[in-house]
């Protein structure tokens, strides 16, 4: 009865931690490949996140927390982990997920394949859908493949391709058959804004598209190769433009003049996302790339395109890199995605927090050790048998750490990560 009190005490602490909005169990697979591609705020207070090898108790890379309790939520969708998920849109009814399992419909706890892709991937990058937006009531999508398949017939083709919601018929936007990388898609002055490259360019384009003629090619880029990383639909003097990130640099199109660079220093390394802040006129990018001041390895940057001024916000966990790869703006706070871990940055206070960090723990069950992976981070892990007695606490400091537990008796132990005084990871584990 001892034990099992101790016990009980021991999972009503964690969920308290959970309770102050942070993850317990989220993990990722034992390769440290877990990224967060898409999220998005439900009907409710609940941040619902996909991705690519993000799992809540290792069963799926689709989930919700809620930010008011910290309940965690398995949203269940029955696919193999292996299918990284790169969003989910929302459409009147429907629901579809994509990423390289295609198009799929949610529908009464099942989901519908809709589409699968092939085609155009390699080992790093394998073949996906990466984008899909609704325009004039239908959805769209694009991504990395050469060939789209539906009920067993292959369209041997990439490009963009609409999705009609009635009945989940497809058909390819007209100009763009053979456009076979396009990652990033907008909506701005009643026109679909599409961009990447396509079989007969050397270098990306921009293509616009009015829903029904056959799409623009936009002929000028001022001066530059295009090298896409992202685009979004910004206002300028209350008129609609469009910014692009290529490789280091932002580009402005107001519509009326070619491209324009906005002035900054030299970043290095690449700006792979965007989002614009219509409450601020804000434009955040985020990525990989260098703090020109000081030479720092940045994620994120604000930028003012109205003065060109540049704010570098940082990476996590007092500077330390994490790719970027989705962001969103509720509450006047930022929510920012990225390769294994959510994060929350406050403008009023400048400081970037955790909402998630995706932790993994190996063997299970271990015997003379046992291997955690985290971002770079300080902390304490502990280790705790069923009595409540703490039998291994190391302080440590880093991305990896592997803990000797030859001592260890056989029997059934929680493992506990903490940071800053906040319980980050706990698991239970087994020696045999």
């Amino acid at each position: 009865m001892q034990k099992l009190l101790v016990l009980i005490a021991v999972l009503t602490l964690a969920m308290r931690v959970v309770g102050q909005n942070y993850f317990s169990d989220l993990v990722v697979d034992t390769n440290n490949s877990g990224n967060y591609h898409h999220i998005f705020f439900d009907d409710g207070n609940n941040l619902v996140f996909t991705g690519e090898n993000v799992k809540i108790s290792g069963v799926s890379n689709y989930g919700s927390v809620n930010l008011s309790s910290g309940q965690i939520s398995d949203l269940g969708i029955d696919f193999p982990d292996s299918y990284g998920l790169e969003g989910t849109i929302k459409f009147g009814s429907h629901t579809y997920h994509f990423g390289e399992v295609g198009v799929v419909e949610s529908k009464e706890g099942l989901e519908i394949p809709v589409v699968s892709i092939t085609g155009g991937g390699n080992q790093n990058n394998p073949s996906k859908v990466v984008k899909a937006v609704v325009f004039n009531g239908e959805i769209y999508f694009s991504g990395w493949f050469t060939a789209v398949v539906k009920n067993g017939n292959t369209t041997s083709t990439g490009g963009v391709f609409r999705l009609d919601t009635l009945d989940n018929s497809i058909s390819i936007v007209p100009g763009m058959e053979n456009s076979t990388f396009i990652i990033a898609m907008t909506i701005a002055n009643n026109l679909l804004w599409m961009a990447g490259s396509s079989e007969e360019k050397s270098s990306d384009g921009v293509w616009s598209f009015d829903g029904s003629e056959n799409a623009v090619e936009i002929p000028s880029y001022g001066g530059y190769d295009l090298h896409v990383g992202d685009l979004v639909t910004v206002e300028i003097a209350g008129e609609q433009a469009l910014a692009i990130s290529n490789d280091d640099i932002v580009m402005i199109y107001d519509f009326t003049s070619p491209w324009y660079e906005v002035p900054s220093e030299k970043l290095g390394g690449g700006i792979s996302q965007l989002y614009w802040d219509s409450s601020t006129s804000d434009l955040y990018v985020g990525g990989y790339f260098y703090n020109p001041f000081d030479g720092e390895i940045v994620t994120i940057a604000k930028v003012n395109i109205q003065n060109n001024e540049w704010t570098f916000i940082g990476g996590p966990y007092d500077g330390a890199p994490l790719k970027v790869f989705c962001f969103l703006i509720k509450d006047g706070k930022l929510y920012i995605g990225g390769d294994r871990a959510l994060q929350i940055y406050d403008p009023l206070t400048g400081i970037t927090t955790p909402l998630a960090v995706t932790i993994a723990t190996g063997p299970n069950p271990f015997s003379d050790h046992i291997n955690i992976s985290m971002p770079s981070m300080e902390g304490t892990v502990q280790i705790v048998d069923l009595s409540g007695r703490i039998v291994h606490s190391e302080q440590f400091t880093g991305t990896n750490l592997t803990l000797g537990t030859a001592q260890l008796v056989p029997g059934c132990y929680f493992l506990t990560v903490t940071s800053n005084n906040k319980m980050l990871h706990s698991t239970k584990l087994v020696k045999y």
